[in-house]
């Protein structure tokens, strides 16, 4: 109850002050419902982002959102577009396109709106997208944020060996399966590894990151495997455990989650009484709260490194669908295309780091979004809203 009424006050006052009628007749007044796509509905950042859109934005603006299950195929992708437009909802936030072109082509057929929200596309997918008018654009980390992720995480854990004892399993996620983030992030990765270490790959490090199966990489100096395949996937949770097992790798560093992998981790440095540093780009959720903070193996710290986002970082992409709601898409448009708007990482070496940034990440009412920011960039609280006024609230 007192959070609905600080809500409430929040969004009276900023009303007051910019002299809104409350009969104002948009769409937006009268509450919104949103498709929102996701490639695994169980997954630490999925629920994080989840608990912000439902928990503050659904109370602050009368927002209901309907998730897709486990999107991995193309079927999937269109069965969930098909039923959101027999429902009636007129836009998709996405985390998960499988078929990127042919979403989009759907969505215009249904006059559907659709955005990547803390997500990205390489630049040539983006080309082909951006004049769609059904299509609002991307809000995510920019490529160089995206390689400078994977390139800190590979510097962190190497930098200072120069007795090569170290040993690495890059886990690349959906880099084989067109996964444009992941593909970076693992890139940077393995290139930061080569650098350090001096060696140079027989195959090329672009080929070797897109690698489909297991797949050692030839150095001449130090130890690296390339490991694809999404967490919480059988066969990526029996391959950790038949790699770590050997007690050949002390190093894992992921371009995604590693919740699943944790368990195998554990028995391996139990068995082999060595310790396993790990890396992630990931999210700050509770799961990752506990790994830092030994929750679950007895106060011993598990992760090593976050890159993350957290919950809030959703936000723009819920504004910019509220903008197009209420009529002003084309008012949000960059150049007479979609947008393309970068946010930044946050990262975390230590529990200290980890938990000031937790902490704000979980505190409705000091996160880095909150429900008047938003209002000030939405078309229907703010007449004088602009997409300048948009893109610096995103990027901030």
């Amino acid at each position: 109850m007192m959070k609905n009424w600080k809500i409430l006050i929040c969004m009276l006052m900023l009303v007051l002050c910019m002299g809104i009628a409350a009969s104002a007749s948009t769409e937006m007044t009268e509450g919104v419902t949103i498709g929102v796509a996701v490639y695994n509905p169980d997954d630490a950042q999925t629920k994080a982002f989840r608990n912000y859109l439902e928990d503050y934005l659904g109370e602050a603006f009368d927002a209901e959102f309907i998730y897709s299950g486990a999107i991995t195929s193309w079927e999937e992708e269109k069965a969930f577009v098909d039923q959101l437009h027999e429902l009636g909802v007129k836009g998709i936030i996405s985390s998960q396109s499988v078929d990127r072109e042919a979403v989009m082509k759907l969505c215009e057929e249904y006059e559907m709106y659709y955005v990547f929200g803390s997500s990205s596309l390489s630049e040539d997918v983006f080309d082909t997208l951006k004049d769609n008018p059904c299509f609002l654009g991307t809000i995510g980390a920019s490529d160089e944020s995206e390689e400078q992720a994977g390139a800190d995480m590979a510097a962190f854990f190497a930098e200072g060996d120069a007795q090569k004892v170290h040993s690495y399993l890059i886990c690349t996620g959906g880099a084989a399966l067109g996964n444009e983030m992941h593909r970076i992030r693992g890139l940077a990765m393995l290139e930061k590894l080569a650098e350090i270490y001096g060696f140079t790959c027989e195959t090329p490090a672009q080929e070797l990151i897109l690698a489909q199966e297991q797949t050692e990489v030839e150095t001449g100096s130090v130890k690296i495997t390339i490991l694809p395949g999404y967490p919480y996937q059988e066969e990526l949770e029996d391959a950790t455990k038949a790699l770590v097992e050997t007690g050949e790798y002390d190093t894992m560093m992921s371009v995604m989650v590693v919740n699943s992998q944790m368990e195998a981790i554990r028995e391996a440095e139990k068995e082999k009484e060595m310790d396993i540093r790990v890396g992630a780009i990931d999210c700050f959720t509770e799961e990752t709260y506990a790994l830092f903070n030994g929750i679950n193996n007895d106060g011993k710290q598990e992760l090593d490194y976050l890159v993350g986002k957290y919950g809030a970082i959703i936000a723009p992409a819920f504004v910019s669908i509220c903008n197009a709601y209420a009529g002003y898409a084309e008012d949000f448009r960059e150049d007479g295309h979609a947008f393309r708007l970068n946010q930044n990482f946050w990262t975390a070496t230590n529990p200290d780091e980890f938990n000031r940034q937790y902490a704000l990440s979980v505190g409705m009412y000091e996160n880095t979004y909150d429900a008047a920011d938003m209002m000030g960039v939405m078309k229907a609280f703010n007449p004088d809203a602009t997409f300048d006024l948009f893109k610096e609230f995103a990027e901030r």
